[in-house]
């Protein structure tokens, strides 16, 4: 990410325990690039344990995470953010 401050968040997603006692959930994330215009969101996997992130992996580095992300939604495993 080029430019972090210029990150925009979107999370639709509640965080869910996983079962290594961690919490986990997605996010979108769009953020400009080095000629300053925005690239677009992009999924992200966000793991928390201990109020610490000690995983955020996006679908850029690892295609999977959009089709994990979006199973999850539709088959309940991720609660919708009120």
């Amino acid at each position: 990410m080029k430019d972090p401050e210029s990150a925009r968040f979107e999370w639709p997603y509640e965080f869910t325990p996983n079962k290594s006692g961690a919490d986990w959930t997605c996010a979108r994330v769009n953020a400009k690039n080095s000629y300053g215009g925005y690239t677009g969101f992009k999924w992200i996997s966000v793991v928390v344990k201990d109020g610490r992130v000690t995983r955020a992996v996006s679908d850029e580095l690892e295609p999977w995470i959009r089709r994990s992300c979006d199973e999850a939604g539709r088959k309940g495993r991720l609660a919708y953010a009120q």
